[in-house]
């Protein structure tokens, strides 16, 4: 009894170890074999539609690929290994693909399974469409040289990359969890919201630009706004350079930094941070700035000549500096053309001017 209480449990180890093993061995053949057989189980298929002015997508899960075609061309659709669920159809002018099934497992695969991405490949002709509805649970989602009259693109998860995207007026982007990327682009009123992921625009001219992020980096260049600009980050850094801002600027910042390089703002700017420090370096100002902080440095460097504003900076602990020389107290004349008015619990205060 004793030799069996004591080779038992060394022989129950073997043999797990051994069935692991072969479990991991299997796993990887399984992996190898479905990458290299992937292709033979593509189903393909091409439908062609015209006379389209509208679009109406609704998918549960699958990759988008929006494009554009020849001038005169007639809308093509390809589907590539779509769920039987999803009806494709064209009624006054309008393309809508719905698919109101649940989500297929293979959005997750993670190369153990002999699966495919769904993918729809729109081509549509070079022409203005008036209304562009997009909805996708799951999946990826790309746009390139559209124009349309008013766009709304809500996905839930996945990323999104946009570019050469020409909208005269609403433009609607709403992100559960992915990045934005939009670039080369005009539009008019847009708005734009990602709840975790980051959002990055480039080279975009638009009327009015409202932008929210939950969790996630905001990066923004060459961004052109004629009426109003507006950036809330709960959790994120916030980074902005060659902002063009010809109305009211508004920028909320919880938890992240923010810098602002090398731009031009010619209506009043606001801005309330939590934590983290705020660097507004090389802009030109023509109205107000008004910035409160909690806890970081606050740093401001204008182009300008500093007999057009009027100071009044506070911070409860920490440091003020005007054109780098350390002073108590920066209050100045409220007569001047424009105010700058910095308050700050926690951190340094520095503005300076160079012209």
């Amino acid at each position: 009894m004793n030799l069996i209480n004591v080779k038992f449990p060394k022989l129950y180890w073997v043999i797990s170890a051994i069935l692991v093993i072969t479990g991991i061995m299997m796993i990887f053949i399984g992996t190898i074999r479905a990458k290299a057989d992937r292709e033979k189980h593509l189903i393909s298929q091409i439908e062609s539609f015209e006379h389209i002015s509208d679009l109406d997508i609704h998918l549960t899960e699958g990759d988008i690929y929006l494009q554009k075609g020849e001038k005169d061309s007639v809308c093509t659709v390809e589907f590539i290994n779509i769920s039987d669920s999803v009806e494709v159809y064209s009624e006054n002018e309008k393309l809508y693909i719905k698919d109101d099934s649940s989500f297929n497992l293979q959005f997750f695969n993670f190369g153990f399974f002999d699966f495919v991405t769904s993918q729809i490949k729109i081509t549509l002709p070079e022409q203005e469409y008036q209304q562009v509805m997009i909805k996708l649970n799951i999946g990826n989602c790309y746009i390139s040289h559209l124009q349309c009259d008013i766009f709304d693109f809500i996905f839930d998860v996945g990323d999104c990359k946009i570019d050469n995207l020409q909208v005269q007026n609403d433009c609607n982007i709403n992100s559960g969890t992915g990045s934005i990327q939009l670039q080369d682009s005009h539009a008019g009123k847009t708005n734009l919201k990602c709840d975790i992921g980051d959002c990055n625009l480039e080279n975009f001219e638009t009327e009015y630009l409202e932008i929210q992020s939950g969790t996630g980096e905001v990066r923004l260049k060459q961004i052109t706004t004629q009426n109003y600009f507006s950036v809330d980050s709960s959790i994120g850094d916030v980074y902005a350079e060659n902002l063009t801002c010809s109305g009211n600027t508004r920028l909320e910042v919880n938890t992240g930094d923010c810098n602002i390089q090398n731009s031009n703002f010619s209506g009043d700017v606001t801005g309330s941070f939590n934590i983290g420090d705020v660097e507004f370096n090389h802009i030109k100002l023509e109205g107000n700035l008004d910035l409160t902080g909690d806890t970081g440095d606050i740093t401001v460097q204008i182009i300008d000549n500093p007999d057009n504003y009027g100071l009044n900076c506070e911070t409860g602990v920490g440091d003020i500096y005007l054109n780098h020389v350390k002073t108590k107290q920066l209050a100045t004349s409220q007569n001047a053309k424009y105010q700058i008015a910095i308050q700050n619990d926690l951190g340094d205060i520095e503005v300076n001017f160079s012209e």
